[in-house]
């Protein structure tokens, strides 16, 4: 098994069914080879979704995805199964579900100017010489604005990796549950 570190290589990749999507923790998971069709394989993983081994499978056109559970942003561990010999190959990418990063932005994003106003509210109630003497967006928008990148950065490379090494548990899991092995084993 490949143990590049997540974003060492970013590569572009579409996974089953969604074309043109990014993978964002690239090295590479290594493929699995294993005897039996594409629908078997499907059938399997299906089984062990339903044993909770697979969280949020979904088989696809010509493979499936899962669920890989980053920190605090999750990722899908896209597989293309493919005819292989007599078996069938199983490639995985790695690719952000972007649904929750963008609704935390566009939270984030939305609730810098009411938490002023409130701040504002609070501090020229508390303290009745504040609010003639100094205008709060003076100190809060640099509070709050100038750390948000490196906070935003931090927070997605956080993600990534736990996403990434969930998704290497979910291959091994595979594997162990297909009876599969890497392309190069005999």
């Amino acid at each position: 098994m490949t143990q590049e570190t997540p974003g060492s290589r970013v590569e572009m990749s579409a996974g089953p069914g969604k074309a043109g999507a990014s993978t964002v923790a690239a090295g590479s998971i290594d493929p699995l080879v294993l005897d039996g069709t594409g629908e078997r394989v499907i059938d399997s993983l299906r089984t062990l979704s339903r044993r909770g081994k697979l969280p949020g499978f979904e088989a696809l056109a010509g493979g499936f995805r899962a669920r890989a559970f980053g920190d605090p942003f999750d990722h899908w561990l896209n597989a293309a199964v493919s005819a292989h010999g007599a078996g069938s190959r199983i490639e995985f990418t790695l690719t952000p579900a972007l649904r929750m990063p963008l609704i935390f932005l566009v939270v984030t994003v939305l609730t810098i100017q009411p938490g002023m106003w409130l701040t504002h509210s609070m501090l020229a109630t508390y303290f009745p010489w504040y609010g003639q003497n100094v205008n709060t967006w003076w100190w809060y928008l640099p509070l709050v604005v100038l750390p948000l990148p490196v906070i935003l950065v931090r927070m997605w490379r956080r993600s990534v990796e736990g996403a990434w090494n969930h998704a290497l548990e979910l291959r091994q899991t595979i594997a162990a549950a297909l009876g599969a092995r890497p392309p190069d084993a005999p």
